[in-house]
């Protein structure tokens, strides 16, 4: 079997762009992301009585489809976190719960987490009031439907929005993106001046070799 061996040159670029990687994660962990994602959650966060933000008192407290036809928009409020515990699945942009209605029905619904407001003393006591919401009546995509199912949905051919556009992701996820946006970014930074201050000084070939055509033809 052939074996393939990466030139010297090759690899020591590689080893200085991979140590530039672990020092440009090393500096975002300790002097930039706090701040960044600050002002990026800043910006995200969703206002409140607009879809997937916090819902007012005045908000209207919805308990079927019917009352939710009926109204623009309106919120929820269920019994400690009875919208996570009675099921749900990723699909399509996100993850989709299932929220228990009084009227008995069971609807699909995506929210903004950081917007339910729980009148507990925690999470598990107490009521949950869901953000603001809208009911979506277009059905949901199949493969999501038929996985709802197995959780008693009762209707596929709707769902709620209490997500809205946008809502800040978390603050693990920021920090993982950023990180590896910015190992790319550097990295091949590095690897190419590594590389090219070598070829420059002859101490690696270059990747490139030109040949001169004669200029005289045959």
């Amino acid at each position: 079997m052939r074996r393939y061996h990466l030139r010297f040159d090759i690899w020591f670029s590689l080893l200085m762009a991979f140590l530039a990687g672990i020092g440009v994660e090393w500096l975002l962990e300790r002097f930039v992301i706090d701040s960044a994602y600050d002002s990026y959650y800043a910006e995200k966060v969703i206002a409140d009585g607009e879809i997937g933000g916090q819902a007012g008192e005045d908000a209207f407290r919805a308990q079927s489809v019917g009352d939710m036809q009926n109204h623009e928009t309106f919120t929820i409020v269920v019994e400690g976190i009875k919208y996570y515990n009675e099921g749900g699945a990723f699909g399509g942009d996100g993850y989709w719960n299932i929220i228990p209605l009084a009227s008995g029905e069971r609807i699909a619904a995506q929210l903004n987490n950081d917007a339910i407001q729980h009148t507990g003393e925690s999470i598990y006591q107490g009521d949950s009031i869901l953000p603001l919401g809208r009911l979506v009546e277009e059905p949901l995509d199949e493969t999501l439907a038929e996985t709802l199912q197995r959780f008693d949905i009762t209707r596929t051919d709707l769902y709620i929005d209490m997500k809205g556009e946008g809502g800040p992701i978390t603050k693990q996820s920021f920090e993982e993106d950023a990180t590896l946006a910015a190992q790319l970014i550097i990295g091949a930074a590095v690897f190419a001046v590594v590389h090219t201050l070598g070829s420059k000084f002859g101490i690696f070939p270059a990747f490139f070799r030109f040949r001169k055509r004669d200029e005289e033809e045959e």
